[in-house]
């Protein structure tokens, strides 16, 4: 389908499922995934570079399909990130743990993220708040040398935390301090 905006540039949007559409009343899991497209805008300076921790959630809730979309994901960010892009992995479960620093996603970047990703396996509970919290230090220890970054944690779960911080008004303030520092968060449901 096609969208336009105010500015009459047509945005493009593709949806694709994982399976046959449902007819009303049926329930069953399904996995889109959105392809937008737009025309390039005329802004006359590059944007600046990037500094993204993927939270990705590893917790049994994520077995099957909801891994697979999280692995699939993450390589996506890491095929669309450019060679001055630094990239860092976290994964939570029942605690987290950093599994890749902030590293440049030059191609032998790239690699090492891709081999970690697809190296993924599901365990334990959910730790979302921890797997945060580890996600924007790792930022913010890095910040003094990254002026100008544009910095971001993205978490990738189905959103069932039950270890540590699970109010979502809680979790809301722990990103509302960060980004005071600086560092948004975003969240990417899967299931």
């Amino acid at each position: 389908s096609e969208i336009h905006m105010t500015n009459h540039q047509p945005i493009s949007l593709q949806i694709r499922a994982d399976g046959p559409l449902m007819a009303a009343g049926n329930s069953d899991l399904r996995s889109l995934l959105l392809d937008l497209e737009c025309a390039a805008s005329e802004i006359s300076t590059p944007p600046a570079p990037i500094a993204v921790v993927l939270a990705l959630d590893v917790s049994t809730s994520m077995s099957g399909a909801k891994i697979d979309s999280v692995r699939e994901a993450a390589v996506q960010v890491v095929a669309q990130l450019k060679d001055q892009d630094l990239l860092g992995l976290v994964i939570f479960h029942h605690s987290a743990e950093l599994l890749m620093p902030l590293v440049a996603m030059n191609e032998a970047g790239r690699l090492s993220a891709t081999r970690v990703i697809l190296g993924l396996s599901v365990e334990g509970n959910t730790a979302l708040s921890e797997g945060w919290r580890i996600s924007a230090e790792e930022l913010a220890r890095a910040l003094p040398s990254l002026p100008g970054r544009n910095l971001q944690v993205v978490i990738l779960s189905d959103g069932q935390g039950n270890e540590g911080v699970t109010a979502p008004g809680a979790l809301a303030e722990l990103a509302a301090g960060a980004s005071t520092r600086g560092v948004s968060t975003s969240s990417i449901g899967v299931g």
